[in-house]
């Protein structure tokens, strides 16, 4: 059997074997919402059709039932309008001799023969002499058009039939037929041998009609709900219904859609599915009954005697044997252990949403005083809570705060939205919904957070009005003129504290009535304000909470509000004030800050300075990246970084390589700014495969989890990469995606790699006016210390001087020495040495232009930049062409070529090559033949060479294992390959 199945989509565990009763026909046309995530499928059906004039084609199309078989193979036959006839297995039928093959022979057309061919039946002895009247009959239907011919639920058929039709299948030969069985299971025992054995066959296509993925029960959601349902419901509505079309749609029509949207994780079941299983539960015993409702408050899975002592039941295997032959339950084994599943969550969803309050919450009582942990034991006590329960909220939300500090942002996220649902009204709830905000913004999910938030504003706003009703005032300004405020025009560097900011020693307003609940509430509109990308309201309300702030009374919240505010100040590139805002967060908390952001924005802060051997003397006692523990990944990530600013750049990028493997599961910034900071590494060492791929990764999390603040930098960054290559259209469509991230904002950081990527590109086409407007401005910014964060310096004094500008030249160059000098950064000195000598070559003095490029040549060779030391040899050779030296040139010269046309700069090459023909030597503008293959499939190929599972290159690049397999594909096409053996000597040597 043909299996396309893996072509299209991995197959997924389906439905359990409840099959419940077939949906009403909907009233919106059906293209609307039976075929989301189906246009492969069809497309699949629609090529096979138009290969019938070859010969004859038979294709299963099988899966669980509920997935939409039935509908898949009625809206192919809608769009082709062909000829076709179509019968189905009926379950009450399937003991009458040759009823679907009668009703199949009734259903032919015609073509001029008489019909009722199925009295012919009466005449058939067995199902072979039967086939062959079903091979005479299809014969006769033919007029020179294809026919298409349907059996669906072939599992229900009777056995005579099937065998006749088998029969019938395989004995055609030159028919335009293209044959369709829809079963559940083409190996089902059920099926007679014979169509078991076609069905098998090499020639039949299986098209294995898979769950819906997460993505299309998002589209369904969104054509069914008022509003998008946030990522985490989706994915918990795809859980839930296994990606079951029918239950899928069921559950959208039936089910609010703010309880879709809700925190609470125990969905029901559709209506009809739920009467099938509490028919087959009515048929069971009492005792069955009590331990299938029992199974079903521990939960999809539990432990047999759990359940039974829950059930009150000394004698359980009775009551599991019943409710396994009503196929409510299954069994589990496990060493030491005898456990139960439900076949389904959506029967487990039936059977609980059945059970009365009374019941459900006297199991929930009884089972939290027996959970085997503490995890258990809360949920337990959330489900038999009735109302508020402070001693429930106060011990989630320890819980919580244990979760988040070991980096478990999604457990610590649910965890505290239960502390403050059932928290009564206050201060304590209060600080549990910002725990819950700044967890679910860590955990990407910025619209719940959102929603949470706006409770919090509404909460204050109630007490702000009943305070101003008895005559007290809330002191300071509201945050309705806070969300008006914009960032003030660029200022020079003058050491001074900058607009909208505030000292960390000020908290003025502390002491006064209604402080605390501005602080909160200010606090938390200034992290989603963060996060979104608004930085000027940011900074206004981060600034305004910390006024309002009160560190001995609240030390908590003032630690939070000192760690955003040194994020913001690091945007900003004002490291000094960073660093003291990261040393007050630090000061106010009694244990090393784990699994968020402060440590890696203090190592940066420290080396945004100038001082980044100061942040790596606070990591020094991290170990080798491979024994670092999960919750110091933030710390790994800023050694990473320090060192690839430190020049250290093989050591950084195993660093930086390791925290992005840790933080696939941490805090959703550290995911976006570890694949950024290892692009930005990649770049460097000269991996630019590897830079594109995981600026991209870093690009599409931070778009996927609403973080506005981090995608414009991988933007620009990526952009910078593809710019090299000359890659225009791509450069400027990622600088479009940068520049509207930052539109009404302000992030020096960004602006900085912006400008240097349109410079770049400007340099590419030869348009070094264009390179000199922009890169010109961020003199007048506050830019950082350190010259290795963001290059830029030596490509504006290059520009200046191809425009002829030699004094700006000179100028742009004294500040990059003073730079370099102060920080000892030898990339940085090479750089310098490298524009000192195409000055100094410029103004005629040639033994000082040779003496600084062979210095800066020198530099070069200590830093692991093949892209900077293809420039200097470039720079070099070109000068000693310009003054005859030939031979010496075209040494240079032939290894910048060599260099470029590895990296893929191939306008670089190509100019490496027009020196190289003014020596007298000629060379090819590229030294390799371009792979045809597109930045993510070169990706994948690099990693499956390099002896990767499918499964771990999906984790490595966040890709399903579906989509990668989709990509080896087309590898394997486009380069004539059979196998991923045959990767390595096809794929060009990397450097």
């Amino acid at each position: 059997m043909t299996d396309l199945s893996p072509a299209l989509r991995a197959p997924k565990q389906g439905a359990s074997g409840l099959a419940p009763p077939a949906p009403a026909t909907p009233s919106r046309p059906h293209t609307d919402l039976a075929f989301y995530g189906r246009v492969r499928e069809l497309a699949v059906l629609d090529g096979l059709l138009d290969t019938v004039a070859e010969g004859p084609r038979l294709v299963c199309v099988d899966g669980p039932a509920g997935l939409g078989k039935t509908a898949l193979v009625r809206e192919f036959l809608r769009r082709r309008s062909v000829r076709a006839c179509r019968v189905a297995g009926e379950e009450n039928e399937s003991t009458l001799p040759f009823g679907l093959l009668a009703r199949l022979l009734d259903s032919l057309p015609a073509s001029g023969i008489d019909g009722g061919r199925s009295g012919s039946l009466q005449d058939a002895a067995d199902p072979f002499a039967a086939g062959a009247g079903l091979l005479d009959a299809l014969g006769q239907s033919q007029d020179g058009t294809p026919l298409v011919v349907v059996v669906d639920d072939a599992q229900w058929a009777d056995v005579p039939s099937l065998d006749a039709m088998a029969f019938a299948l395989r004995r055609l030969g030159a028919d335009r037929i293209l044959a369709v069985v829809v079963t559940r299971d083409p190996a089902d025992p059920a099926l007679p041998e014979g169509l078991r054995r076609l069905l098998a066959d090499d020639d039949t296509v299986r098209l294995v009609l898979p769950p819906l993925d997460v993505a299309d029960v998002a589209l369904l959601a969104a054509r069914l709900l008022p509003g998008p349902l946030p990522p985490n419901a989706t994915a918990r509505l795809h859980g839930h219904t296994g990606g079951n079309p029918l239950h899928v749609l069921a559950l959208l029509r039936e089910v609010p859609a703010d309880v879709l949207a809700g925190p609470d994780d125990s969905l029901p079941a559709p209506r009809s599915y739920s009467l099938l299983v509490l028919a087959r539960l009515a048929r069971c015993d009492r005792a069955t009954q009590d331990l299938v409702a029992a199974a079903s408050v521990l939960g999809t899975c539990c432990d047999l005697r759990e359940a039974a002592r829950l059930a009150g039941l000394p004698e359980p295997l009775p009551a599991v044997e019943q409710a396994i032959s009503q196929d409510l339950l299954r069994e589990r084994f496990t060493p030491g252990t005898q456990g139960l599943c439900f076949p389904h969550p959506l029967v487990r969803a039936s059977v609980y949403h059945h059970l009365g309050p009374v019941l459900r919450t006297r199991l929930h009582a009884r089972a939290s005083e027996t959970a085997p942990d503490r995890f258990g034991a809360l949920r337990h006590r959330l489900g038999a809570a009735d109302g508020t329960d402070e001693t429930l909220a106060a011990d989630l939300a320890a819980v919580a705060e244990e979760e988040a500090a070991a980096g478990h942002w999604s457990v610590s996220a649910t965890l505290a939205r239960h502390a403050f649902r059932m928290a009564p009204p206050g201060p304590a709830r209060d600080r549990m919904a910002i725990a819950a905000a700044d967890a679910l913004l860590a955990d990407g999910r910025v619209e719940e957070a959102a929603s949470l938030i706006g409770t919090l504003r509404d909460a204050a706003t109630t007490r702000h009005h009943c305070t101003e009703l008895s005559g007290t005032r809330l002191a300071g300004p509201r945050s309705a003129e806070f969300l008006g405020a914009t960032w003030a025009e660029p200022q020079r560097h003058t050491g001074e504290t900058s607009p909208g900011t505030t000292d960390p020693d000020q908290h003025r307003c502390a002491q006064r009535p209604g402080a605390a609940d501005a602080a909160r509430q200010r606090y938390a509109e200034g992290h989603l304000a963060l996060v979104g990308g608004k930085m000027a309201d940011a900074t206004t309300l981060l600034g305004d909470a910390w006024r309002h702030c009160d560190p001995v009374t609240d030390p908590a919240l003032a630690h939070r509000i000192a760690e955003r505010l040194a994020t913001l100040c690091l945007i900003d590139c004002r490291g000094a004030e960073a660093a003291r805002w990261a040393e007050r967060a630090t000061a106010l908390i009694t244990v090393p800050a784990k699994g968020g952001t402060l440590r890696y924005s203090r190592l940066l802060a420290l080396g945004m300075t100038g001082a980044a051997e100061g942040g790596l003397a606070l990591a020094r006692q991290l170990p080798s990246p491979a024994l670092v523990r999960p919750e110091d990944a933030d710390l790994l990530l800023g050694r990473g970084i320090l060192r690839v600013w430190s020049d250290d750049l093989e050591d950084g990028r195993d660093d930086l390589l390791a925290a992005v493997r840790m933080t696939r599961r941490g805090p959703v910034p550290l995911r976006v700014l570890a694949d950024t900071h290892l692009g930005q590494a990649e770049f460097r060492v000269g991996r630019w495969d590897e830079a594109v791929l995981h600026l991209g990764v870093g690009c599409s999390i931070a778009s996927d989890a609403n973080q506005a603040w981090l995608a414009p930098h991988g933007h620009a960054e990526l952009a910078l990469v593809l710019a090299l290559r000359d890659d225009r259209a791509g450069a400027a469509a990622h600088l479009d995606e940068a520049r509207r991230g930052l539109s009404g904002t302000r992030d020096v950081v960004t602006l900085m790699a912006v400008a240097r990527s349109k410079a770049w590109l400007a340099v590419a086409g030869g348009d070094h006016h264009e390179a000199v407007r922009v890169l010109r401005p961020l003199l007048d910014l506050r830019t950082p210390d350190e010259p290795a964060l963001l290059p830029w310096h030596d490509l504006l004094a290059h520009a200046q001087l191809a425009v002829g500008a030699l004094q700006e030249c000179a100028a742009t160059l004294a500040r990059l020495d003073e730079l370099a000098r102060a920080t000892g950064r030898r990339s940085a000195l090479a750089a310098a040495a490298r524009v000192r000598g195409e000055l100094l070559a410029a103004r005629h003095r040639p033994e000082e232009a040779e003496q600084a490029f062979r210095t800066g040549l020198g530099l070069s060779a200590t830093v692991a930049n093949p892209f900077e030391r293809a420039r200097l040899a470039l720079a070099l050779g070109a000068f000693l062409r310009r003054t005859g030296r030939r031979a010496a040139a075209a040494e240079h010269l032939l290894a910048a070529h060599s260099s470029f046309a590895k990296l893929g700069a191939a306008w670089l090459a190509a100019r490496c090559a027009r020196e190289l023909a003014a020596c007298g030597q000629h060379v090819g503008s590229d030294t390799r033949a371009p792979l045809p293959l597109t930045p993510q499939e070169l990706a994948v190929a690099r990693l499956a060479a390099d002896g990767l599972t499918n499964r771990r290159i999906a984790h490595e690049l966040v890709l399903s294992v579906k989509t990668v397999e989709y990509h080896l594909s087309h590898v394997y096409a486009k380069l004539g390959i059979a196998s991923r053996t045959d990767l390595p000597a096809r794929l060009a040597p990397k450097t």
